[in-house]
């Protein structure tokens, strides 16, 4: 970006975006006016490609992915773009409202490619031109957006955030991601869930509850076997098991007990399963997060 000294009246060239810069010339410091002026800024890529692939590779092989996913991932297909991102910055009531959005929400090229935060790095400006990736120009006008927001300006701004996208298929299903090509952080709706390899854990955690109630239930049909067929035979009343109440109520007893015993053990199962899929995922974003943070 070329910038006049205020001063001097000398043009430099000025690429690394700050809110202060120094007249080589002169030395004579101003402060960059971000109030009155919309800036484009660009974020160079600081993983490579085989970086990427090694955060897929580790994103797939964590708990909460089918445990093949890799082995059985087919068709990917790898692509570098600069999404837009919009940053609204207005004081109102004595505070600072900070705004961040999407400019690619509706984009021609893929509707994946949309991202809505701007991780910390390293800040280019952008006056237009050739980047080693496609820049996904914004949908919308950012000078039409800024008269919809209150307050009085402090700096708005697009930032061009560079992104790994990937699309892959498994089982016939088309899926795809965005990685952070600043941070490595992975950005996905939908992925392969080791849902039923979850739910099956779960299922042996009250396996031996249903065997349990199953023995029970046994036990109590062989006992009004047992115990009816002596009473008969020392009665010799054949029609007390026809009529006896007793026998039926065992008889209802036992089916509940064997009946409950399954509803329980499937209600249980996917309910942990269900709770556990969640934990998993917020573990997941957590330690991603973390590592791209480090």
């Amino acid at each position: 970006m070329q910038i006049d000294c205020p001063k001097c009246r000398k043009t430099f060239e000025f690429t690394h975006a700050a809110d202060q810069f120094t007249c080589p010339y002169c030395g004579t410091i101003t402060s960059l006016n971000k109030a009155d002026t919309l800036y484009l800024y660009t974020m160079p890529f600081t993983i490579n490609d085989q970086r990427a692939n090694d955060v897929f590779k580790k994103w797939a092989a964590s708990s909460d992915k089918i445990h093949d996913l890799l082995v059985k991932c087919t068709d990917k297909q790898w692509n570098k773009y600069y999404l837009p991102v919009g940053k609204i910055v207005r004081i109102l009531n004595g505070m600072e409202q900070v705004s961040i959005f999407s400019l690619s929400e509706n984009n021609s090229v893929n509707q994946d490619l949309h991202i809505d935060t701007i991780p910390p790095g390293e800040l280019l400006f952008y006056e237009g031109g050739i980047l080693d990736a496609q820049a996904i120009m914004p949908d919308r006008d950012m000078n039409v957006l800024l008269t919809e927001y209150m307050g009085k300006p402090k700096e708005q701004a697009v930032i061009f955030v560079p992104v790994y996208h990937l699309q892959y298929k498994y089982d016939g299903m088309s899926y795809s991601l965005l990685i952070n090509g600043v941070t490595g952080t992975v950005y996905t709706d939908a992925f392969p869930k080791a849902t039923d390899d979850i739910y099956r854990e779960c299922t042996k955690k009250y396996l031996y509850i249903g065997i349990l109630c199953g023995i029970v239930a046994g036990i109590i049909g062989l006992f009004q076997s047992t115990v009816f067929s002596y009473v008969n035979g020392w009665l010799n009343m054949s029609y007390i098991l026809d009529v006896n109440p007793w026998f039926a109520l065992q008889n209802i007893v036992s089916l509940i007990i064997f009946l409950g015993s399954i509803i329980g053990v499937t209600y249980f199962s996917h309910r942990d399963g269900s709770v556990l899929l969640d934990e998993l995922e917020k573990n997941r974003s957590y330690e991603e997060n973390t590592e791209a943070e480090a």
